[in-house]
């Protein structure tokens, strides 16, 4: 949508919401005359006939019809009373309604034309036509006052895909590459496994050295134990049991000092060895996770800030956030978690399955069952977690882009009372996500009761193979078999249940790799395009050296120029041939809606296009990388951009200018006066979108930002529309002054913006209808000639008033 068209939906939401009082803060300032005029009559004067309107404006035409007017000057009420009064009164209102008249186009004869009735008449399609590429053109009604839907029904954004298919190993494998490759990951299995054989080594090294130096009954006791409290203590207490035995010499095994010294030896070799092992997996384990999530972030953070302005229109933002905060979290904490726990769980029953193996080696055999019904069980289970996973994920993006809108819309929601509104809307977003998480931990602990039932069928298979196997296997291996056997239990359900939570938080890096695959990208983008070698070569390194620009010359270049917003949308700009030399300035004006600002989205490439060329000074800007492409271009918008930052961060964000640089541009933009008031001069801190600053200190602050690059081609995207006179003016004289040298482009609404340029375009529903001399030739009516002679009065268009003559 339009300024002017977000406008009126914003005063259409007020008049429906039927108030006692409105406050309208200069609502016609983004709309042309023709709609104003309307806008007033039909919805301040009549829809409000009886309520009390508080009306901001700088258009002289509408104060008349005020019942009272209040004169602000300087944050103050300087004077008060009707129009008239005030015209007889006050000199400073009187001058400030004859600027207002200047700045509004013409004298009273004309006081009421707009483009739209000097415009040769175009012919339109009376009905909508879909044409083959699936782009709907309509009329120019049509296309200024609706949304046309595709043929699905959605306007703008599309719904977040569902992927119901399972993780693909391709998933894994980004993971692994992020890791940083087949070397890391195969270093750090090699450290899981040397962890894991260690630590085995150590229990079974244990049992050995217990069966030499104790009787049977002890070793029974020891392993039992073992898993009930910590090893190491339990083993000292054993060792004192032990002594207190020692008396007895029929229970006390033969045991030199020297045997002693081996075995403690090399379980305490073992222990250290332990340590170390355990020291080298965290340190390269927390560095390549951790690598992984730095270069995930990355990439994506790359994907998104290259990516195209159609992705961006159609991907609300709460899907972003959703991406770099909960699948960003995932990545960060619980996948290197998961991924720890569920390894070194399986390597560890892995070992423990060789051990009970070795004592008892019929345990194989009637674990096969098991295993079995562990495999069906898990591949019933994992579908569904996924699933379950998925849509909790999903669920999370409305909610993110509903509190994002209620923060931005605050103000709104409080004045029309929409609180109560927006907190139900919000619990049925918690609510909605809430569920999906709540009906998710569910399936996970039910697979857990499951889990636990399969092995404690484990157990007493290990118990059943002890009591039939009594008196031809030695104590200390059946206590081992049966220690490692209970622990078991637990390692084999959490190692289950880490593999399904692993599977669910790695679908947060196939969420994070579907943003850095298949995130739309300008098809010429500098790093992707492999035509860039190609190019680079042939573009001057002072490009561009003239700043002309050459939309489709219909001498030269066959094809047509068309750009879409979006695939099955309304084709935006349609069949476009302009050629604008260098240093000239030019205007592009039109109603409200009718492609001035996209021709501009356009030139800086921020939508791909359909068919068609640009050149500037001789290049393809098709074939140049964005980079250099917009470092070139300068544009002051018609919502100025600011950041929480510095003034010398927002004049120079890149830190390449000097301070006499930056003070020279403040003073060609006449801000020099207010920042020395400031006591931090440059290094003042602007608040969030710079709203310590007027409207048109913004604009002029935007003005000197475009004026410290010195480029070649410089535009001006309505950004006059909601100043008053005097900014309006500061802003013309430091374009007049500061690009003479330069291509500049001013896009406006009203006459009174472009009064000045060298030659004007007319824009109609995403067409060029006319220039200034095609428009001479095609009117008869004397409304043009009073135009252009008021204009050739109030500036220098001479240019124009010989052509005209001339013709």
């Amino acid at each position: 949508m339009s300024g002017g068209q977000k406008a009126r939906v914003a005063l259409a939401r007020a008049l429906y919401a039927r108030r006692d009082i409105y406050l309208l803060d200069d609502i016609f300032s983004a709309v042309d005359q023709e709609v104003a005029q309307h806008v007033f009559h039909h919805a301040v004067l009549k829809a409000l006939a009886d309520k009390m309107v508080i009306l901001v404006v700088s258009d002289e035409r509408f104060l008349s019809m005020c019942a009272k007017v209040i004169f602000l000057k300087d944050g103050a009420i300087y004077d008060q009373g009707t129009h008239k009064e005030l015209l007889d009164r006050c000199d400073e209102y009187a001058l400030f309604c004859a600027n207002s008249r200047m700045n509004m186009q013409c004298p009273n004869s004309v006081e009421n034309d707009t483009f739209d009735e000097l415009l040769p008449v175009v012919d339109q399609p009376e009905q909508v036509e879909m044409l083959e590429d699936g782009i709907v053109e309509v009329n120019e009604k049509t296309c200024s006052d609706k949304l046309i839907p595709t043929q699905d029904g959605h306007l703008i954004e599309s719904e977040e895909d569902l992927m119901l298919a399972g993780l693909s190993c391709t998933v894994y494998k980004s993971y692994f590459v992020a890791m940083g490759g087949s070397f890391y990951v195969a270093l750090v299995l090699l450290t899981f496994v040397a962890y894991v054989a260690s630590t085995t080594f150590s229990t079974v090294w244990l049992s050995f050295w217990l069966r030499k130096s104790h009787p049977d009954y002890i070793v029974i006791i020891y392993f039992l134990a073992d898993f009930l409290f910590s090893g190491l203590q339990l083993f000292l207490q054993t060792l004192q049991f032990s002594d207190s035995t020692g008396n007895d010499s029929s229970n006390r095994s033969v045991f030199t000092a020297e045997e002693a010294s081996y075995f403690a030896g090399v379980y305490g070799s073992s222990v250290l060895f332990i340590i170390s092992t355990t020291l080298i997996k965290a340190y390269i384990f927390i560095k390549v996770t951790l690598n992984a999530s730095t270069w995930l972030h990355n990439q994506m953070a790359s994907s998104v800030m290259h990516s195209s302005m159609k992705w961006l229109d159609s991907t609300p933002v709460g899907r972003i956030i959703n991406r770099f905060s909960k699948d960003m979290d995932e990545v960060d904490t619980k996948i290197p978690f998961n991924f720890e726990a569920f390894f070194q769980n399986c390597l560890t029953i892995i070992a423990y399955f060789i051990v009970i193996s070795w004592v008892f080696p019929w345990f194989l055999v009637a674990s096969l069952p098991l295993l079995v019904v562990f495999g069906l069980l898990v591949a019933c289970f994992r579908s569904g977690m996924r699933n379950l996973k998925r849509s909790e994920n999903n669920s999370r993006s409305p909610l993110f882009s509903f509190i994002d809108s209620a923060i931005a819309g605050k103000t709104t929601i409080h004045s029309f009372d929409a609180s109560s509104r927006h907190t139900d809307k919000l619990k049925v977003l918690l609510d909605e996500n809430n569920g999906w998480m709540f009906m998710f931990q569910s399936a996970m602990r039910w697979l857990a009761v499951w889990l636990d039932l399969l092995v404690v069928a484990v157990s007493v298979i290990v118990s059943l193979f002890m009591i039939i196997f009594t008196g031809r296997i030695e104590p200390a291996y059946a206590g081992l078999a049966l220690t490692f056997a209970i622990q078991m239990s637990g390692i084999f359900q959490f190692a289950v249940r880490m593999h399904a939570e692993l599977e669910t938080k790695m679908i947060s890096v196939e969420r994070i790799n579907h943003y850095i695959n298949v995130i739309s990208f300008h098809p010429t983008n500098v790093d992707r395009d492999p035509e860039w070698t190609n190019s680079v070569a042939k573009l001057p390194k002072d490009w561009p050296p003239s700043g002309s620009i050459n939309f489709q010359n219909s001498r030269y270049v066959l094809t047509v120029f068309r750009l879409n917003y979006r695939d099955n949308k309304i084709a935006a700009l349609k069949d476009i041939s302009l050629f604008i030399p260098s240093k000239e300035k030019i205007g592009i004006v039109g109603r409200t809606g009718s492609g001035k600002s996209t021709l501009a989205a356009a030139l800086f490439r921020l939508y791909p296009l359909t068919s068609g060329h640009i050149f500037v000074d001789g290049c393809d800007i098709g074939h140049i990388g964005l980079h250099d492409l917009r470092k070139n271009f300068a544009i002051v918008p018609q919502d100025p951009v600011l950041f929480s930052a510095s003034l010398r961060f927002n004049l120079d964000p890149a830190g390449i200018s000097s301070d006499d640089a930056l003070w020279t541009v403040l003073e060609h933009t006449y801000l020099k006066p207010l920042v020395l008031t400031w006591n931090a001069g440059l290094d003042t801190m602007l608040s969030e979108s710079g709203v310590s600053l007027s409207a048109g200190q913004r604009q002029l602050l935007c003005m000197a930002r475009a004026l410290l690059r010195d480029v070649k081609i410089f535009l001006l995207d309505e950004a006059t529309a909601s100043l008053d006179s005097e900014t309006c003016r500061l802003i013309h004289m430091c374009v007049e002054k500061q690009f003479q040298n330069s291509t500049v482009i001013i896009i406006a609404h009203r006459p009174s913006s472009i009064l000045s340029c060298n030659t004007i375009v007319f824009m109609s529903n995403g067409r060029v209808c006319a220039n200034v001399y095609q428009l001479i030739i095609a009117v008869h009516d004397f409304f043009t000639f009073r135009l252009l002679k008021l204009a050739a009065k109030m500036f220098y268009f001479e240019t124009m008033e010989v052509a005209y003559t001339s013709s």
